[in-house]
């Protein structure tokens, strides 16, 4: 599926910067920058821009949901649509852990809402999903990606009443801050 989806982005873009840049933004593969290129992103502390994270699942499912809505696709066919979606760019980006990260809280989120009737917090699923990675792959607390993942999902979780209260600047800010 990765090498399809690497054939599809070299067919239809041909500007060798655009595909790099392409490759980088939604797959995560920096493979093709220079050593010179990783050591400027390194010195302008923007080398994060090019990790895949749990901000490109929640933009594409809600991409996806707002195409959804637009074409009054009913909410349970647009959840599986989503979750197969979600599934092919696991594997797409090599399992990354903020990946799983997210993905596993988005499932989760589903079975929530339809089986459970929402009675789990996102800090629960937070945590379940946290223990069901652990429970899969022990080693993964090794990972930075997986740690720095869940740090930040935790902290905005925990923080998100004081950041709710505040204006749409302050909300910036201290998102930034945290």
């Amino acid at each position: 599926i990765k090498e399809k989806v690497f054939e599809y982005i070299d067919r239809y873009i041909k500007d060798v910067n655009s595909n790099m840049l392409v490759k980088a933004l939604v797959l995560g593969d920096t493979s093709l920058f220079s050593e010179d290129l990783n050591n400027d992103l390194k010195s302008n502390g923007i080398v994060h821009l090019f990790a895949v994270s749990g901000l490109h699942i929640s933009l594409f499912v809600m991409l996806l949901g707002l195409v959804f809505k637009f074409f009054n696709v009913n909410d349970f066919v647009s959840d599986i649509i989503i979750s197969i979606f979600l599934l092919l760019y696991i594997v797409i980006t090599s399992f990354s852990p903020s990946i799983l990260r997210a993905s596993l809280m988005f499932y989760l989120s589903i079975l929530n809402k339809r089986l459970f009737k929402n009675i789990f917090s996102a800090l629960d699923i937070c945590s379940i999903s946290f223990i069901i990675l652990l429970i899969i792959n022990p080693f993964i607390v090794f990972n930075l990606g997986f740690v720095l993942s869940y740090l930040v999902c935790f902290v905005l979780i925990l923080s998100s009443d004081l950041i709710k209260t505040k204006n749409g600047f302050l909300k910036v800010l201290y998102m930034s801050i945290y």
